[in-house]
């Protein structure tokens, strides 16, 4: 059976981001597996005695029990938790790959409360080191059915992989596909390599019975720009998700992750589902 990984720290951003999962679990026909990460970096944790350790772990169990629960119940599918100790990034990824998982759901904030940076710092390092894709959920956002979905388009070969999830969760959930690309330089071959391709693109959407439409906008060679007009359009069309590759190429330019896919998973309203290319 496929697995599904959440860190769960019983903030209610984490829970909601497990709720989320519930919805995700019957498209993978997943079982959800929960997290819980002590971390071995924090200074306090030099003052943590083991019989301080072993009551901590203790109510962590509890709590997981009642999660394990409820997570079986709502989604009538297996569900495991696990505690361990380390690095939180680090203790994440190593666990995602023991279970070979399908995709990892993690809370995340762009707030400028400081724990609630650290959490979307975490999410943000996951996503760079995932070679497995991310649903990043903002801060409490209720989980709902994806029914549109935004997809930017570029001109990299990966975005095939990206059309192929878009698709697979288009027909999961009846939902329409929304392509956008950005134009971000005066060269006209880009420009008619791009339409081109949104127009393939969309053609190859169709074909599978899913409604698609597609349009093209202008802005300067700027990922933050750029994020702004892709995350303009999500609001313009009350967009249930978007989905992004990690490493994508605007223009003529590459941004990696930190600049173009980072302000699209911290300023976005919607969930983010990442996608590391292959």
């Amino acid at each position: 059976m496929a697995n599904i990984l959440v860190p769960v720290d019983f903030s209610e951003i984490s829970l909601n981001a497990l709720k989320h999962s519930y919805i995700i679990s019957s498209l993978y026909q997943a079982s959800i597996n929960m997290l819980y990460v002590i971390e071995s970096s924090n200074p306090l944790f030099n003052f943590v005695n083991t019989n301080e350790l072993n009551e901590l772990i203790g109510r962590v169990k509890r709590k997981f029990e009642e999660l394990k629960e409820e997570t079986e119940k709502v989604t009538g599918l297996p569900t495991q938790y696990f505690i361990e100790k380390g690095n939180i990034v680090d203790t994440i990824l190593k666990k995602a790959k023991e279970l070979n998982i399908e995709l990892l759901v993690m809370g995340t904030t762009g707030s400028g409360d400081i724990r609630k940076k650290i959490i979307g710092t975490n999410t943000l390092k996951v996503i760079k080191e995932a070679s497995f894709p991310v649903l990043s959920i903002k801060n409490i956002l209720p989980p709902q059915k994806y029914q549109k979905i935004v997809l930017p388009l570029d001109l990299t070969k990966e975005t095939t992989q990206k059309v192929k999830y878009a698709i697979k969760f288009a027909k999961f959930f009846g939902a329409s596909i929304h392509l956008i690309s950005v134009v971000t330089t005066d060269n006209y071959i880009i420009h008619d390599t791009l339409i081109f391709k949104l127009e393939q693109t969309s053609r190859k959407i169709e074909a599978e019975d899913i409604e698609c439409t597609s349009k093209i906008e202008y802005e300067n060679n700027s990922p933050v720009k750029v994020a702004h007009k892709i995350l303009n359009y999500c609001y313009e069309i009350s967009a249930d998700i978007i989905m992004i590759m990690t490493q994508q190429e605007t223009g003529i330019k590459k941004f990696f992750l930190g600049t173009l896919a980072s302000e699209i998973v911290n300023k976005a309203k919607l969930p983010v589902l990442s996608i590391n290319p292959e």
